[in-house]
């Protein structure tokens, strides 16, 4: 729309774009951005509208008992007092866009600045999401509810899911293969009746579990963190049941040590999206104009945590064979 100010000039780029288109071509990727799939959370996630949680998102004790002729069962009971809340962080990053930058640029490097920060939204979101896994598994100290007992499997509170060595894991000195270490980190999940589908590795330890067991170079361990719109591949290895992901986010490159990290079924890590991400103005506001974007930020709120400790297995490999 022209401005009544006579004169009042649209800002271009040094190609000749006004500002006004480049803002509609803005809103358009944040609009396809927040709306794309999101296979790497999917991995990893469940999406949740709530930042606190009780004992409920937990299964009760439904063990079925013997009961004789007249006799009424034990209710299943969840505690109501047990709770667990999730912090919702703000997350933002500035575009750097000046009325110079806009100027002496061509419309091509004015979006490329936009796809950058909108590239670095999804690393953000990716190291969250990884670090909550990581530092939220069991390590002994309290488990925020009561750990159910399980076949002939009894627990107590500090329950402990974190291995500092092989020998931690396995009871003796030995050494043991890749595979060996990842099938006793396996049991730590399925004695308390639940199904291990995830390895987190570093691609150090990728290396050494395909230089064990694969027999064919088109299989390999794919990289978590690319997974942004598609699926796994068919050629993953698969091994006891689990996938393997390698993933920068775990560096074994000063060796001689490995760590990975054993996830079950249960999509553990609950995430809150109380905004998804948007421009923001140098007031603050989202941005609603064409000149808002001078000096304008991106920015998001979430929030993640690992609701359930005893949902994964830390280990670390010392002593491979």
């Amino acid at each position: 729309m022209p401005s009544d100010n006579p004169y009042a000039t649209e800002l271009n780029t040094k190609d000749d774009i006004p500002l006004s288109d480049l803002f509609d071509i803005a809103m358009q990727k944040i609009d396809l951005f927040n709306e794309a799939d999101r296979p790497f959370r999917d991995l990893f996630v469940q999406e949740v509208s709530e930042k606190m949680f009780s004992a409920g998102h937990i299964p009760a004790d439904m063990t079925w008992e013997h009961v004789g002729e007249g006799e009424h069962p034990t209710t299943g009971d969840i505690p109501d007092d047990q709770q667990v809340a999730m912090n919702v962080e703000k997350y933002a990053r500035g575009l750097g866009f000046t009325q110079e930058f806009i100027e002496d640029n061509p419309s091509d490097m004015v979006q490329e600045r936009l796809n950058a920060m909108l590239e670095g939204a999804v690393k953000k979101e990716q190291d969250v999401i990884f670090n909550t896994f990581k530092q939220g598994i069991g390590d002994g100290s309290q488990i925020w509810y009561d750990v159910p007992d399980y076949g002939e499997y009894t627990f107590t509170n500090s329950h402990d899911h974190t291995f500092g060595d092989s020998q931690e894991l396995f009871g003796d000195s030995d050494a043991h293969t890749p595979s060996e270490h990842v099938r006793e980190a396996n049991i730590e999940i399925r004695h308390h009746g639940r199904t291990p589908s995830m390895v987190l590795c570093s691609s150090e330890f990728a290396a050494e579990l395909v230089n064990e067991l694969s027999w064919d170079a088109s299989y390999h361990i794919p990289d978590a963190t690319s997974l942004r719109s598609t699926a796994l591949p068919e050629t993953t290895i698969q091994l006891d049941g689990v996938t393997f992901m390698q993933t920068p986010w775990i560096n074994d490159s000063d060796g001689p040590d490995y760590t990975f990290y054993v996830m079950d079924n249960s999509d553990p890590i609950y995430f809150h999206e109380a905004r998804p991400v948007q421009l923001n103005g140098m007031n603050g506001a989202q941005v609603r104009s064409p000149g808002d974007i001078i000096g304008a930020t991106g920015s998001a709120r979430y929030g993640a945590k690992m609701i359930d400790p005893l949902a994964g297995v830390k280990v670390t490999a010392d002593n491979l064979a």
